[in-house]
């Protein structure tokens, strides 16, 4: 007998969904105007995502779920930072269309190709989540056109590259819970100390993520 997709859905897919969800509200506020609600959304979109991760590595994710979770994290962190990114008012030129080009064809093939390349103790290539919220974080702190153009092409290089990334564990987990909701309440007060705070520890994984998977 045919299954109704609607009986298909587990627990980790209604997670998937609220990151779908809430990648979709920020496009709605950001072509409203409202960058800092716009930008909130996408944060609370990556914890949804860290939630729909452990409870799929810890219970059965169904069979939507890398699927439903590739489609929530296109929308979450690669079309809503986009829209940000291009309705800002401060990157608005053809070097950035191009880098955002290149940066679509990674997100594409990364997760496309995540279900057939998945491993289960690190990640191949850099995830997208942690891409996504470091370009809008760039954005926030004003960052000049070209370097925004150059982390947009590097980070598509790293999503596809054969660079060995470690899952979020529940301390890293809990660090950046807190980074962010830091970030989501102080926005860019105090010379935007809480945005720069995400922004440090983020680059600290992507810089140092392989070798503390390696020697520890």
């Amino acid at each position: 007998m045919q299954r109704s997709a609607v009986r298909m859905i587990s627990t980790a897919d209604v997670f998937s969904f609220v990151n779908a969800l809430f990648g979709f509200i920020s496009i709605m506020f950001m072509l409203k105007g409202d960058f800092w609600l716009a930008v909130t959304f996408v944060l609370l979109a990556t914890l949804s995502d860290g939630l729909d991760g452990i409870i799929a590595r810890r219970f059965y994710s169904g069979n939507l779920g890398e699927s439903m979770d590739s489609l929530a994290d296109i929308i979450s962190f690669f079309v809503a930072p986009s829209v940000i990114i291009l309705m800002s008012g401060r990157y608005e030129n053809p070097v950035i269309l191009f880098a955002l080009s290149v940066y679509l064809f990674a997100s594409l093939l990364r997760l496309s190709s995540f279900p057939i390349l998945k491993k289960e103790d690190y990640f191949d290539g850099l995830p997208i989540p942690a891409s996504g919220i470091i370009l809008i974080l760039l954005v926030i702190i004003n960052v000049d056109l070209m370097v925004l153009a150059i982390a947009l092409l590097l980070f598509s290089i790293l999503m596809v590259s054969k660079v060995h990334y470690p899952k979020i564990d529940r301390k890293m987990g809990l660090v950046a819970l807190i980074l962010i909701i830091f970030v989501i309440v102080a926005r860019d007060a105090l010379y935007s100390i809480a945005p720069l705070s995400l922004l440090f520890a983020l680059l600290i994984y992507v810089v140092f993520g392989p070798a503390y998977l390696r020697y520890f």
